[in-house]
């Protein structure tokens, strides 16, 4: 009789008391798991949805600066029209720095000093660009990349092939 006791406390509590501690266990590590998983995905969202309206306002900036410069450009692309216009879509986003007019071969046509940052210099962005648009046609319409720290994007004024 003294040994029933114990065995009888040991089969009907401790035993079922470790099997429900060792499936709590168990499902607080799954649901710590899910609950990761559920905030990567959040996340990831996030930045999906982020980049998509950054995107999208990249291509509306891309889009004012080529209709400007197409339309000096083309009718003459005098100096101080170009300054103007430069000017004005510089000083609109700060998501625009420098306005360049790239002319392949002929480097740069706007501005005439285009020296990149000083520690990219010229030849490095000229050279940098060339390769790109020699091998990046990307399928937005624009060439985008990075040099010490800068992201360049450039996109083709379009209109008159030549």
């Amino acid at each position: 009789m003294k040994f029933r006791l114990p065995l009888i406390v040991l089969c009907l509590v401790v035993v079922p008391t470790a099997i429900l501690s060792f499936l709590a266990g168990q499902s607080l590590k799954h649901d710590q798991i899910l609950a990761q998983e559920r905030m990567e995905t959040s996340a990831r969202n996030a930045v999906r949805m982020a980049t998509r309206s950054i995107s999208s306002r990249l291509d509306d900036h891309l889009a004012a600066v080529q209709s400007a410069l197409r339309e000096v450009f083309f009718a003459g692309g005098q100096r101080q029209q170009m300054r103007r216009a430069a000017d004005r879509l510089e000083s609109t986003s700060l998501l625009i720095d420098r306005i360049y007019l790239f002319m392949n071969p002929w480097e740069f046509m706007w501005p005439e000093d285009a020296e990149g940052d000083e520690s990219v210099g010229r030849q490095r962005l000229v050279g940098t660009l060339r390769a790109k648009v020699a091998t990046d046609a990307s399928s937005q319409g624009r060439i985008a990349f990075r040099l010490s720290e800068t992201a360049y994007i450039f996109r083709e004024l379009g209109g008159r092939r030549q």
